[in-house]
């Protein structure tokens, strides 16, 4: 058994051969890789990928990681609904000079790496572990002078534990694998919105706090057959900042997917055949996805998918270099991709100071092909039920890829909720949202939304009994009260805000029943816009004073249930906004 000691400290290297020792005298049948040590060797690897990792093993090879590299840290980023820790390891060469890694002058961009959203998508968790532990061995990695990276390769660790065979029916590997869902039943890549889940509030609240530049999500599709080992995808939604897409798409990807080629890894856009192989479609554009969600926040966000049908093996390695690739690109592109996302985040609050006539924010889209076709990777069908054939053949396809907006709204200077919403108050506050409340009553003219028409889906969704809306709006003096909420929008989340907020928005607060008590045809809708800058007595809230009296009906809406299990504490700076 060898190991690579060339870029470790002496320090580290006596631990290595420590820990390789001991695991040699325990486990003489693992078979490890060359150079690596078969303590450092994850499931996948010491299985000859057969098998993927439990929620312990990735704690212990994680915490193995941290302590034998000063540049490794492993913390909790939250507990999920079972009590079981939400790991996250961090990569940063700050902590082994001594440093905090987060003074005023680092340039470096923060990188966060998921996986395991869906826990029987587990390529990317196996692919993530092998990329921290090639960080961990070489303390003088290239990338180390350009980010910090957060790695969860185990997010849903709940659904890990809840392992079977036939979870993922037709996937080429493991024997057997975790859950979809959560141990609620929700589908955490579904809940970024509504933030029903402890595991999706501790990973906004994460985001929130260390505004990752770039974010990658790791799934697994097993959707249309084709040739690809990996599928990607960018942010769709029109709501967010066009020039982070523009980026991705026209830049970052395109060489990607050129240098992957280089290596023998065919990637494309995410997507599925129809029946007749004339088109190739997406996913959606909602925030209720991860990467949706993070690009709506103004940050770079990528979405992986290695392909249940190539081996388990293949997936990991094919995650393993995506993921890589796209960070090399990053650091050859650091100072651009910086500027990039600070001068958007100015933008958009400098928006919301002072809102101009024509700014206006998408709040719903649809899907429509790119004017070009493209060729996709895909077999030959032989049969009347399209099963494909093990023969390679080409499909001219129209791409359905591009998102343009059905419903836009005016970019308001402010959304005044009533102090009884503090519920939304809170929501939003775990958003990352920028509270206020007036200190004083104050009269002032508002944009009030009246429904002309409320509409909830016959099927439930997650739960929900989703709602559509359709209004009309006015002009009014109304006498705001004291307590009252107030969101400003000139901060850089002013466009999830108001996706957040707008009862015409299709993926925001009100179609996830946050309103269903009042809301229905003929009522007004109980937040108020301010369409233009006003001077305003605030103070910002920290925490959000609950307001309401609560009953089932509340918490859990008349149909489906939405979380109110969330304790509140109140503790509000007094000071004066002036606008």
């Amino acid at each position: 058994m060898t190991v690579q000691l060339k870029s470790m400290s002496i320090q580290t290297a006596r631990l290595v051969i420590a820990t390789t020792a001991l695991l040699c005298c325990t486990s003489p049948d693992i078979a490890a890789e060359p150079g690596i040590p078969d303590a450092l060797l994850t499931v996948a690897e010491r299985s000859d990928f057969t098998e993927t990792s439990r929620s312990d093993e990735v704690k212990g090879l994680v915490d193995r990681f941290a302590a034998m590299a000063a540049h490794v840290r492993v913390y909790e980023i939250g507990r999920t609904n079972e009590d079981r820790p939400i790991l996250a390891a961090e990569v940063d060469s700050h902590w082994a000079a001594g440093n905090k890694g987060n003074n005023g002058a680092d340039d470096r961009l923060t990188i966060l790496l998921l996986g395991n959203i869906h826990s029987g998508e587990c390529a990317g968790k196996e692919a993530l572990l092998m990329l921290l532990r090639d960080l961990t061995l070489d303390h003088k990695h290239r990338w180390l002078d350009d980010f910090r990276i957060i790695f969860v390769p185990n997010y849903s660790a709940d659904a890990n534990e809840r392992m079977g065979a036939l979870h993922r029916p037709g996937q080429i590997g493991p024997n057997t694998m975790g859950l979809r869902e959560n141990a609620q039943g929700l589908d955490l890549n579904r809940d970024f919105v509504k933030l029903e889940a402890p595991e999706t509030r501790a990973l906004v609240k994460l985001i929130d706090q260390r505004n990752p530049h770039l974010f990658i999500d790791t799934h697994t599709t097993n959707g249309s057959r084709h040739r690809y080992a990996l599928t990607y995808d960018v942010p769709h939604n029109p709501a967010a900042p066009q020039p982070q897409i523009d980026f991705l798409r026209g830049q970052l990807l395109p060489e990607v997917t050129g240098r992957l080629a280089e290596d023998k890894i065919d990637t494309f856009y995410y997507g599925n055949l129809n029946g007749d192989h004339s088109r190739w479609t997406t996913f959606g554009h909602q925030p209720r996805y991860s990467t949706e969600y993070v690009g709506l926040r103004g940050r770079l966000a990528i979405l992986s998918e290695a392909y249940s049908y190539v081996t388990y093996r293949d997936r990991i390695e094919a995650t393993k270099a995506f993921v890589s690739e796209c960070l090399n690109y990053a650091a050859e592109h650091r100072d651009t991709i910086r500027t990039l996302l600070a001068d958007q985040a100015d933008s958009i609050a400098h928006a919301g100071s002072r809102p101009v006539v024509g700014d206006r924010i998408s709040m719903s889209a649809k899907v429509e092909k790119f004017d070009t076709q493209v060729a996709i990777k895909g077999y030959k069908a032989t049969t009347a039920d399209q099963e494909p054939s093990r023969k390679a053949k080409n499909h001219k396809v129209d791409f359905f890829g591009k998102f343009v907006s059905t419903r836009i709204v005016d970019r308001p200077f402010a959304y005044v909720l009533p102090f009884e919403e503090s519920r939304v108050a809170d929501r939003l506050r775990m958003h990352g949202v920028r509270i206020e409340q007036l200190t004083e009553a104050i009269e002032t003219e508002v944009e009030v939304y009246r429904a002309r028409k409320v509409e909830r889906a016959s099927k439930l969704f997650q739960s929900h009994a989703l709602v559509d809306s359709q209004v009309e709006s006015r002009l009014e003096t109304r006498r705001l009260a004291a307590q009252s909420y107030v969101i400003p929008m000139n901060q850089p989340l002013g466009n999830l805000i108001a996706y957040l907020l707008e009862p015409t928005s299709d993926d925001g607060l009100t179609t996830w029943n946050f309103f269903d008590r009042t809301w229905r045809t003929g009522a007004d809708f109980p937040i108020v816009r301010i369409r233009g800058p006003v001077k305003l007595p605030t103070m910002v809230c920290a925490d959000i004073e609950p307001a309401q009296k609560l009953d089932l009906d509340r918490i859990h809406g008349s149909v489906g249930r939405v979380s109110f299990d969330n304790p509140f504490t109140f503790a509000c700076a007094t000071s004066f906004s002036v606008k």
